[in-house]
């Protein structure tokens, strides 16, 4: 009798346990059916990969192998963060529809630059772009004229907006102007111009010839690290300048484009448009924007740019040093009371290297500006067939 209870207890317990496992699974499964539910909604909109990214570390396997970094989901930080999730959202655009998404985001954030006419109008001169709130980054050259007063126009019409401030970077051809009246455009977002590569797709917005105001042109990026010789003063005070480690782009670029910004497929600005070749075609160039973001940097922590400076003129030569070819730099101007002049620099002199470091990788100018401001740097220079080294105390200019 005692067996046949134990045997009944037993498949009861027997039979809720097979419930309970039941009741488990299928609240398991309706889990994980939410759950892929989610996933797939995520999928379809494009957000899938940004929350992996989000959530991995950078520079990880996983981030590494799915790509992070190259479409749009980086971790890029800069100005303009307002307009994040529109940049966001680009990642779920059709290809053909893209550019069309990435000018609607900008346009209104790019600017008109001129000045009045002794009857009252208004001519543009160049183009600028929203970097922060009430802050425009353009081109030196188009706001260097001494004694005129520049004003900005927003969209090609309406009140026209003062400048009432202008800090200037003449060596590498940036100016950013504090603007009355700008604080409510929304500012661009800056990308990193260290990580472009040739045959990236780039657009480019400006005003062609001071009239086209808003022209978009698109091409890619033809060349990276060019150094180029550019016509820069009025008729009477022209002049040559050189710029190094500038973008070459295919997009058209045309007088009043200057200032005008160079745009990836992520919405971001990777350079300022600041030349082209007169004669020929498919041929501009433009600035990285890192070094605008540094600008950017030095004026809000010691409201000023601060400009790492020696004071030499200069042109690009390649030299034998021990019968080995090395690039120098030939000295062809010093600035009187400058670093370089007060170092003993003199003009013909050969300068190998910088630090202990030649310029095979960066250039002169780029080891110039990653210098801090007072530091003591050493110059190895080629002086009458014998080397010499002179300390220089890096300048502020």
């Amino acid at each position: 009798m005692k067996e046949e209870v134990y045997e009944k207890k037993k498949k009861g317990s027997t039979v809720k346990k097979f419930k309970r496992s039941i009741a488990c699974c299928s609240i398991i499964l309706f889990i994980v059916a939410i759950m892929v539910g989610i996933v797939g909604v995520f999928t379809a909109t494009g957000h899938t990969k940004k929350w992996v990214c989000d959530v991995i570390l950078e520079d990880s396997y996983i981030w590494e192998k799915i790509e992070c970094s190259k479409d749009g989901v980086d971790s890029t930080s800069g100005n303009g963060q307002d307009n994040a999730k529109e940049l966001e959202d680009l990642s779920s655009t059709k290809p053909d529809e893209r550019v069309v998404a990435i000018v609607k985001l900008v346009q209104p954030s790019v600017v008109g630059i001129g000045v009045k006419g002794q009857n009252g109008d208004f001519g543009v001169v160049g183009t600028g772009f929203v970097v922060k709130d009430g802050l425009i980054a353009t081109n030196h050259h188009v706001v260097s004229e001494i004694g005129l007063k520049y004003f900005v126009q927003v969209n090609g019409k309406g009140e026209l907006l003062t400048v009432t401030d202008i800090y200037e970077d003449s060596n590498n051809d940036i100016a950013i102007l504090k603007v009355s009246g700008a604080e409510g455009i929304e500012p661009l977002s800056l990308g990193d111009s260290s990580k472009l590569e040739v045959g990236q797709e780039v657009i480019a917005i400006g005003n062609p010839l001071g009239d086209l105001s808003g022209t978009v042109t698109k091409g890619i990026i033809s060349a990276l690290g060019r150094n180029v010789q550019v016509n820069q003063g009025d008729f009477f005070n022209s002049r040559l300048e050189n710029f190094e480690g500038v973008i070459q782009t295919d997009a058209a670029i045309n007088p009043g484009n200057s200032g005008g910004p160079l745009i990836d497929m992520n919405g971001r600005v990777i350079g300022i448009n600041f030349a082209t070749v007169n004669g020929a075609e498919n041929l501009s160039f433009a600035l990285p924007i890192d070094r605008v973001q540094s600008r950017l940097n030095e004026l809000e922590q010691y409201g000023e740019f601060r400009i790492p400076y020696i004071g030499v003129q200069y042109i690009d030569k390649i030299v034998f040093v021990s019968n080995k070819s090395v690039v120098a730099v030939q000295v062809i101007n010093v600035v009187p009371t400058s670093p370089a002049a007060k170092a003993g620099i003199k003009v013909g002199d050969f300068i190998i290297g910088f630090d202990g470091e030649d310029f095979s990788d960066k250039s002169f100018v780029d080891k110039v500006q990653d210098s801090k401001i007072g530091e003591k740097v050493k110059l190895e220079i080629l002086r009458d067939d014998k080397q010499i080294t002179v300390e220089v105390v890096v300048g502020q200019k």
